[in-house]
């Protein structure tokens, strides 16, 4: 153990030096974070769409069993900096800043996976150099089923880097850890953009009754009723954007979904004022 910690005292000063411009090696299990099948790309100010943001389905399926979402924005550097973790992808950007929103712009999504076991290990080698490696007493805690959290990791990372990014992470698991004799290993899933903006978007609370849209499924079919009588161009796209199906609705419309493979759609209705925008899963 003595021969540990007087390790770890000779690379603190290099781990330090590195923050938040750590070089980006990569050791990511191939396959080990699923993939997340991308909601559509913007999220309004008025947080009219914000549950768009919701990762439901995936297009593979990881090995490890612990994903979380990080949530990060591209810096001058190319370095992308973590601005929030989420465990179901629904991320709020009025209140991710400190309880202040964001500013407006674009943020990457990206799937982070780890096992719970080899997560629990870690905690058990690195809280006791903790203090030597952040200069604090903070630890990794254990909830009450003995299990660490990987938030509570990445927040350990960010006392180490300030303005903690994917590839301080990623430098952190890669290149320190077998220093210490300590691993994790880990996957990490290609990023999708999301873009938080203000125009564009719905202006209000009663623009979005004034064109209130509800969709009821089945395996066979879709219907989507709106709240008023003025024609209406409606729209089913995939997470892609790709429009399958469209009409101009006066109300109540039908939509054969009987060939669409299972997963999310999203449903556009524009009445020359104003575009709702809602989902649904099939």
């Amino acid at each position: 153990m003595k021969k540990a910690l007087l390790s770890v005292l000779g690379f603190v000063f290099a781990f330090n030096s590195f923050s938040g411009v750590a070089q980006p090696t990569s050791c990511a299990l191939a396959g080990g974070a699923p993939t997340p099948v991308a909601p559509v790309s913007v999220v309004c100010a008025n947080n009219f769409n914000a549950n768009d943001l919701a990762i439901t389905s995936y297009s593979s399926q990881g090995s490890l069993n612990i994903i979380q979402v990080v949530v990060s924005q591209l810096q001058p550097n190319d370095s992308s900096l973590i601005v929030g973790l989420s465990d179901d992808g629904a991320f709020d950007f009025t209140t991710a800043n400190a309880g202040a929103a964001l500013a407006y712009g674009d943020y990457q999504f990206r799937i982070f996976a780890c096992n719970q076991d080899e997560l629990n290990v870690l905690a058990d080698q690195l809280n006791p150099l903790s203090p030597l490696l952040c200069y604090c007493p903070s630890t990794m805690p254990f909830d009450a089923n003995g299990n660490a959290r990987l938030i509570d990791l990445f927040s350990t990372l960010a006392l180490v880097f300030p303005g903690l990014t994917v590839e301080d992470v990623e430098y952190a698991i890669c290149s320190f850890l077998p220093t210490l004799g300590a691993s994790l290993p880990y996957g990490l899933s290609d990023p999708y953009t999301v873009t938080w903006q203000a125009d564009g978007c719905l202006s209000g609370i009663n623009d979005a009754q004034a064109n209130a849209i509800n969709v009821s499924t089945n395996n066979s079919t879709a219907v989507v009723s709106l709240s008023n009588s003025a024609a209406t161009t409606v729209g089913i796209f995939d997470l892609n954007g790709k429009a399958l199906a469209m009409q101009t609705v006066n109300g109540t419309a039908t939509f054969d979904i009987s060939a669409y493979p299972a997963g999310m759609y999203v449903v556009r209705a524009n009445n020359g004022a104003t575009t709702t925008t809602t989902k649904f899963v099939k």
